[in-house]
């Protein structure tokens, strides 16, 4: 059966006790900026600060943060200097 509007709302402003939430970049695959918030509304506020342009992107998502997941290495090779 489908949510109800009020529970996704709810879903969205509260979480769940004992989750954690990031923003999913879709294009590559892994958490980005470090964010770790308690609510996926905490999670894209942060977003909000750290990249203003960003959050209108439809790359990024948020999604629940596994128990125990780690990030692969980023795949972007920085030129030495």
């Amino acid at each position: 059966m489908a949510k109800s509007a009020r529970q996704r709302r709810e879903y969205y402003e509260n979480g769940r006790p004992g989750e954690v939430y990031g923003i999913w970049n879709g294009i590559t695959k892994r958490f980005a900026y470090g964010i770790k918030e308690p609510t996926p509304k905490l999670a894209e506020q942060k977003l909000r600060e750290v990249n203003p342009g960003g959050f209108r992107c439809w790359r990024y998502e948020w999604r629940k943060i596994p128990d125990g997941f780690q990030n692969p290495k980023n795949p972007i090779k920085y030129r030495e200097a």
